[in-house]
């Protein structure tokens, strides 16, 4: 638990096929606290996946108001009957060009 001492604003910027900038930022406690919301957001994201078998994939990016700190990069791959994994990654890949 946070013990007291100064509170870090943290931006998470979000690309999932649409770039998303955070400009309001969150303030928490500690660069690990704001790795375990960066998590939370992509684990919301596989979460919220349609059932169109493909997955998906989402980019997370965690910066202060300097620089560039940290960026999870999450890709979910559903494989159903009849599809196969390069398949899969390679619409994954059009989907972020």
């Amino acid at each position: 638990m946070y013990a007291g001492g100064s509170m870090v604003r943290y931006y998470f910027d979000i690309h999932d096929g649409i770039d998303l900038r955070d400009e309001a930022g969150t303030e928490l406690s500690d660069i690990e606290a704001a790795r375990a919301h960066a998590i939370s957001c992509a684990a919301r994201y596989v979460s919220d996946l349609d059932g169109d078998g493909r997955g998906g994939f989402i980019v997370v990016t965690i910066r202060d108001a300097d620089s560039t700190l940290l960026t999870l990069r999450l890709v979910c791959h559903i494989e159903t009957s009849g599809s196969s994994a390069v398949e899969t990654i390679h619409a994954l890949r059009r989907q972020t060009q």
